[in-house]
């Protein structure tokens, strides 16, 4: 018992001697690691060994209780685990993104926007890889700027559930930016402008056609003030019907926002390349690709033209079941 006390007490000695940021810049490093990583407080804390009320009282800058050894080790403990786990690192789970039509217009804009601090708005219909692609994209930049050391750049994830408020909006934003809610819904957007500011962040919001017009001006805001957060909303048909029917009462949004885009769809030889790539050695006769191709093909009810597109998302269920030796892989599809 006493050897084990021994250990500890040295461990302890050996964290506390070691060079470490100041205070503040110890703050500003793990907001920056919740922020990329998209931990909250309590489970980054749970990482730690510490309760989520201790990290939030850290983070507040009023964990300085008398003495700083308590501050030193929590501070230490936070680095070292950072340097272990980067943020953002991992590949997605639910494998590679190609480069088809949609991803290079999804990234052509998330960067547009970012850049220059603009806003537009993407729709297509489902299945068409929106939510997959967007966080693709950010993740890749997370994982890009942190090898580099990189930190001007910030890129936000927010999903738009249904029926969502200003409230639990302006929630989502802050837990995004790894930042506490707190107080009235004003003092929360400031809170956000400064922790970001200097910075070229954008939010990227997925399901955007749940967003109500109230919302719709908690995200214009964001754009409108300094530092212009650049906005990336992206819906269903159902987004773009919604500026188009209720122009009047979103006039301020159809004067600021920069674009509104279709996504294009994926072409017949993107969608081969797929096929060959996820098939491998599971050869298809240019028969077999056709006919599943065609049966992945789903009418786009929202549209104009009510045309029919292919949907990605079918067609990688379509070539799991290939791959896992299932007969059909869908109802008329390749036997």
């Amino acid at each position: 018992m006493t050897n084990l006390h021994d250990k500890k007490g040295q461990r302890r000695a050996d964290l506390l001697k070691a060079e470490l940021p100041a205070y503040e810049d110890a703050i500003a490093r793990i907001r920056d690691y919740l922020a990329q990583s998209q931990l909250t407080i309590d489970h980054f804390a749970f990482h730690l060994g510490y309760s989520g009320q201790t990290l939030d009282r850290f983070l507040q800058g009023n964990y300085q209780e008398g003495t700083t050894r308590s501050t030193r080790l929590l501070t230490k403990i936070a680095i070292d685990f950072m340097d272990k786990y980067p943020p953002g690192m991992a590949e997605d789970p639910r494998g590679k993104v190609y480069e088809t039509e949609n991803v290079i217009t999804l990234r052509k804009w998330f960067e547009f926007c970012q850049e220059r601090g603009k806003m537009a708005c993407i729709y297509g219909g489902p299945g068409s890889q929106k939510t997959f692609a967007a966080e693709h994209i950010i993740s890749e930049q997370r994982r890009r700027d942190f090898a580099v050391g990189l930190t001007a750049k910030r890129a936000f994830y927010v999903y738009c559930s249904q029926d969502i408020r200003p409230a639990e909006l302006i929630r989502k934003l802050m837990e995004a930016a790894a930042l506490p809610v707190a107080g009235q819904m004003q003092r929360n957007l400031t809170a956000l402008r400064f922790a970001l500011r200097g910075r070229r962040a954008i939010f990227v919001f997925d399901e955007a056609q749940h967003l109500s017009i109230p919302c719709l001006e908690v995200v214009r805001e964001l754009n409108d003030q300094r530092p212009h957060f650049g906005i990336l909303l992206l819906g269903s048909h159902n987004l773009r019907n919604l500026f188009a029917h209720r122009s009047a009462e979103l006039e301020q949004w159809n004067s600021r926002i920069s674009q509104a885009i279709e996504l294009p769809g994926i072409g017949d030889d993107a969608a081969r390349e797929i096929v060959r790539q996820e098939l491998g050695a599971v050869a298809l006769t240019d028969t077999k690709v056709a006919r599943l191709l065609k049966s992945c093909m789903v009418l786009d009810s929202y549209s104009r033209e009510k045309r029919q597109y292919l949907s990605i998302r079918k067609l990688f269920g379509s070539l799991e079941f290939i791959k896992e030796g299932a007969a059909q892989p869908v109802a008329g599809g390749v036997q």
